[in-house]
């Protein structure tokens, strides 16, 4: 049974919640020992704001949603959005990069291709795909081996045959080597 849960904002809030936590952890170890080594750069004051819990949970966010999606510079250009603080970017592309990371040594991929492969969708992984310089002619079939319809030379009586002979729901239409159009099976027995 389907059930429509979402990925991206309950990844986004169990981040944010869990940073958060970091956060209020952080801000009380900064109330009980002011002095410590890693405090130095806060203002000697303890009632002087210096951690800030809400910054934590938008690191935990960003943190938990690089790490389940595999993304890397886009979710650092829409939390930047989001929070608009260039002061920012820097933290969170540290906790975005290092979440990835943790992630690719847990399993190769991220929620997104696994959930495709769950579903059996087709997809073309970049593990399997190597490019040998293949174009698209390499693997088109040339105009001699096409059922196509010749658009000054095609009588009536040719085109039902045509019609008859294929089972193709559409073909194209030509004027010597040009594409001049697509006229489909219902178009042709309607307009015959």
């Amino acid at each position: 049974m389907m059930i429509p849960a979402g990925i991206f904002l309950p990844t986004i809030a169990v981040g944010a919640c869990l940073g958060r936590a970091v956060g209020l952890l952080t801000q009380g170890l900064y109330r009980a020992y002011p002095d410590a080594w890693i405090f130095l750069s806060c203002p000697p004051d303890p009632s002087e704001r210096c951690i800030s819990p809400g910054f934590y949970a938008v690191l935990g966010a960003s943190a938990m949603l690089g790490g389940v999606t595999r993304m890397t510079i886009s979710l650092v250009v829409i939390v930047f959005e989001l929070t608009g603080a260039l002061s920012h970017v820097l933290p969170i592309m540290i906790c975005v990069m290092t979440s990835k990371w943790v992630g690719d040594a847990m399993g190769k991929d991220g929620i997104y291709s696994v959930w495709i492969a769950m579903r059996q969708y087709p997809w073309l992984p970049p593990v399997t795909y190597h490019d040998r310089g293949e174009t698209g002619a390499d693997i088109m079939k040339s105009l001699d081996h096409l059922v196509v319809i010749d658009d000054e030379r095609l009588s009536v009586k040719e085109l039902v045959a045509l019609l008859d002979k294929y089972d193709y729901n559409g073909f194209p239409v030509v004027r010597d080597v040009h594409l001049v159009g697509f006229a489909t099976r219902e178009k042709i027995k309607a307009a015959l």
